[in-house]
């Protein structure tokens, strides 16, 4: 498998991530950079092929960049399976900017896609009406910030009394907060979102399809 990031905290990061639980499964793994910046891919891509990897894995913030990439593969004759994490899970970026060629891509979410949600159907036409279309994380951020709030109203009505300890002790002990996710939020004692799951969904004909979820498991 070969990995391409681009050097944030959050495309390194997760290839990080990636590739720790590839090697522990026993998978060989070959890691190649690039930068937000970059426009030619030719160099790296060069590399993939020489590789020959089963999959190829964008760890990438942009996914704008992810479809740069694949159209200069394909003018390579580079034809690889495909997968990225939810920063690439941009429908006009990634997959109308890629012109077709992202179809069967496979990418992961950490949450279901709020569409699929009835209880956000009245936020997402109220915020498009608005805003225009919601990105990727558009429900989780939502949700945040109606979370935090709610935390600075327990640690305190008197808005000249909330301290960080204090909010940050009512932030912890929010349970069961049912929002448009789709499922109750509590925090465990790392702060880690109890039950959460990790969505898998692949382009099929276009759009992003969920194929499969699982329980996240949280490296400690």
């Amino acid at each position: 498998m070969y990995i391409i990031d681009d050097k944030t905290t959050y495309g390194q990061g997760l290839s990080d991530q990636v590739e720790a639980a590839l090697k522990k499964a026993g998978v060989r793994v070959t890691r190649g950079q690039i930068t937000m910046e970059d426009r030619d891919f030719a160099p790296i891509l060069t590399r993939v092929r020489a590789a020959a990897p089963d999959l190829l894995y964008l760890g990438l913030a942009n996914p704008a960049q992810a479809a740069a990439i694949l159209k200069q593969a394909a003018g390579l004759g580079i034809k690889l399976p495909l997968m990225g994490g939810d920063g690439l899970k941009e429908q006009d970026q990634l997959i109308e900017g890629s012109a077709g060629l992202a179809e069967g891509m496979y990418v992961t979410s950490i949450g279901k896609d709020v569409r699929e949600v009835p209880e956000a159907r009245a936020f997402i036409e109220k915020f498009e009406a608005r805003y225009g279309a919601l990105s990727v994380f558009g429900g989780q951020t939502y949700e945040a910030t109606n979370i935090l709030i709610a935390a600075m109203r327990r640690a305190s009505a008197d808005p000249t009394k909330l301290t960080r300890a204090n909010v940050m002790q009512a932030l912890a002990a929010t349970s069961n907060y049912k929002g448009i996710l789709g499922f109750p939020i509590s925090f465990d004692s790392r702060g880690d979102v109890v039950g959460a799951r990790i969505y898998v969904y692949q382009v099929k004909k276009g759009e992003f399809v969920a194929v499969a979820d699982y329980l996240a498991e949280v490296a400690r």
